[in-house]
């Protein structure tokens, strides 16, 4: 997310729209703050990345795909548990991209599974309402991978958003 509002910021004339996918992208305000905090602390933002990335029946009713998925995963390379916590400079940083994402006026659409963990869709939502004029998505049986959980409704809605903005173009 942070990297495509970094081009976006670098490079203007070359984004037509944007499409955060389980990422608020820094599209983040106090009420986000507040919330993640509560998530955190209720333990509904808490165990392994791979605890909470996929749906909790994912396993169970997939289970070629989440061997796949796992496959997959093991390809990437080691890093450490926190490998995703803000550096020590971020720690206490209260920025946020949500006012230029506003100005912009760029057709934005927030996706995420509604099982998400990692980024979850009470946050997202934030963000959403953060950028008005922009579009949510919430991808049903799906948790931060929505695309490979559940790829035909996140495929479907991403292609019908970009097709919305190819037309108004």
């Amino acid at each position: 997310g942070r990297t495509a509002f970094g081009l976006f910021s670098r490079e203007p004339e070359m984004i037509k729209s944007l499409i955060y996918s389980g990422t608020n992208g820094g599209c983040v305000d106090e009420s986000y703050r507040v919330l993640k905090s509560q998530l955190e602390q209720d333990g509904t933002l808490t165990g392994s990345l791979l605890q909470r990335a996929m749906a909790p029946d994912f396993a169970q009713t997939n289970p070629e795909r989440q061997f796949l998925y796992r496959q997959l995963r093991g390809l990437n390379p080691k890093r450490s548990k926190d490998f995703l916590a803000p550096t020590e400079r971020m720690i206490n940083y209260k920025g946020t991209t949500a006012q230029r994402l506003s100005e912009s006026q760029l057709p934005i659409l927030w996706i995420c599974g509604d099982y998400d963990r990692v980024v979850h869709p009470d946050l997202i939502q934030i963000s959403h309402q953060l950028t008005p004029g922009s579009q949510y998505v919430g991808v049903p049986a799906a948790g931060h991978s929505a695309y490979f959980e559940n790829p035909s409704v996140w495929n479907s809605s991403v292609r019908a958003f970009v097709d919305r903005v190819e037309l108004d173009c």
